[in-house]
């Protein structure tokens, strides 16, 4: 008889994105992270680690990380067909399978991205996107727009190879920063560029991202169309302003065009733009020369 694990799909019940819950994950990742694992050996066609309860401070402090667990957790395929309760932050995927309150373990793997259409370019990225002058000067455009205060905390989403250190480093420091993407091969060519940044840099989605808690920015970036590719625009508006210090700054680059939830722009702190001619606070322009838009940059704000 062929056994139909479908129907052991545990039923999808995690909660809406809100600040309680951005709070209860960032809690969870620091608790996760603060901990050692070890490598599953006996299950090397499924590379993992974990973590005993055992070797935590206390049990109950296990115990309530898998507590938040439950809470926050999200359903996914992941081994040889069968779904799986899991937590993804900063790079890695922590899951259970489904054990009660009394489990004695957590596992833990890296979590890649579907593909990395990156991976192959990384080395050569900086002198493609930069090979004509027109490239250069937009860019001095887009990243000197921005306004970086002294000791502004920022997170640069999808930061790639760096550039915007590339065109504001004398602006930004190491301490005050904290740059996130998903392609291992891009934050490569940063960390050889800039050694003094390594440690400030995540691979990890936007999605999956998790500071510590109470950690928030002054200036939170998406550039050059990153947010276009963050699928869930309701969890990119509601986190970003989360991520926010009261009065930071939100600046986000589209591609081709502007979000279609205009919630996004009232949670932002936005003007709703009719359309592409009309300004936002704050909104920059670059424009293909033949007049067809390109780019379009938001700029919102936490109000505090």
């Amino acid at each position: 008889m062929t056994l139909d694990r479908r129907r052991f799909r545990p039923v999808e019940t995690a909660p809406e994105w809100n600040d309680e819950v951005f709070d209860s994950c960032a809690e969870l990742t620091g608790l996760l992270e603060a901990h050692t694992y070890r490598f599953a050996r006996t299950m090397p066609g499924a590379p993992h680690s974990y973590t005993l309860k055992r070797t935590w401070e206390s049990g109950e402090l296990f115990v309530e990380a898998l507590r938040k667990m439950r809470a926050v957790e999200r359903v996914e395929e992941f081994f040889r067909g069968w779904w799986y309760r899991r937590f993804t932050a900063n790079g890695y995927k922590y899951w259970t399978m489904g054990a009660g309150l009394d489990h004695i373990l957590v596992n833990r793997a890296i979590h890649d991205s579907d593909s990395d259409p990156y991976a192959a370019i990384a080395d050569s990225y900086d002198l493609g996107v930069h090979n004509r002058k027109s490239d250069v000067e937009r860019s001095e455009r887009v990243y000197g727009a921005l306004e970086i205060g002294p000791d502004a905390d920022i997170l640069d989403i999808g930061c790639g190879t760096g550039t915007l250190v590339d065109f504001r480093f004398r602006d930004i420091s190491p301490e005050c920063y904290t740059g996130i993407d998903p392609a291992r091969g891009m934050l490569g060519v940063f960390a050889d560029k800039y050694a003094e940044f390594r440690d400030c840099l995540v691979r990890t989605r936007f999605e999956d991202y998790w500071p510590k808690p109470g950690r928030k920015f002054d200036l939170v970036v998406g550039l050059c169309g990153t947010p276009s590719y963050i699928g869930e625009s309701d969890l990119l508006s509601r986190k970003v302003q989360w991520l926010l210090k009261p009065g930071g700054t939100a600046v986000l680059m589209y591609y081709r065009g502007k979000p279609e939830d205009t919630g996004l722009y009232r949670r932002l702190g936005m003007e709703v733009p009719a359309a592409y001619s009309e300004r936002v606070g704050g909104e920059f322009w670059a424009v293909r020369e033949d007049g067809e838009p390109d780019w379009i940059t938001l700029v919102g704000f936490n109000p505090g």
